[in-house]
């Protein structure tokens, strides 16, 4: 197992938020709170499972990493729209588990079946 010199945790979707909690750092982790949008009528949506956008540095090298996705793609979209994370940065998807409150949202990143289109392109580029 890597060890990182920092690890940043967003969470995306999760069962519930506390749009009161506060930025907390303890040995080189950092859980940042969600983002509160300009736009009141837009809001993050919560439900049963568990999405966390990670962000870690080892060496002066930086991986940005998803865990996870909920159940709904639709909801996750919603929250990495309003929270600002750029899919194209990611690295590597990881499901934790195979229960569908974790795994279910992953569609978000698949290709349409019915039009043939892939949801998030930048996901699908070659890294050099």
């Amino acid at each position: 197992m890597p060890t990182v010199d920092r690890l940043t945790i967003r969470v995306l979707v999760d069962s519930s938020y506390d749009q009161f909690f506060r930025p907390k750092q303890a040995n080189g982790v950092s859980i940042v709170p969600p983002v509160r949008g300009a736009d009141f009528r837009k809001t993050l949506h919560n439900e049963w499972g568990l999405s966390l956008w990670l962000e870690s540095q080892a060496a002066g090298t930086q991986r940005t990493l998803m865990l996870d996705y909920a159940i709904r793609p639709k909801f996750l979209l919603n929250n990495m729209e309003l929270t600002g994370v750029d899919p194209s940065k990611l690295d590597a998807l990881i499901v934790s588990h195979g229960h569908y409150d974790h795994f279910g949202g992953l569609l978000a990143f698949s290709t349409n079946s019915a039009t043939g289109c892939v949801r998030h392109q930048a996901l699908c580029r070659r890294r050099g």
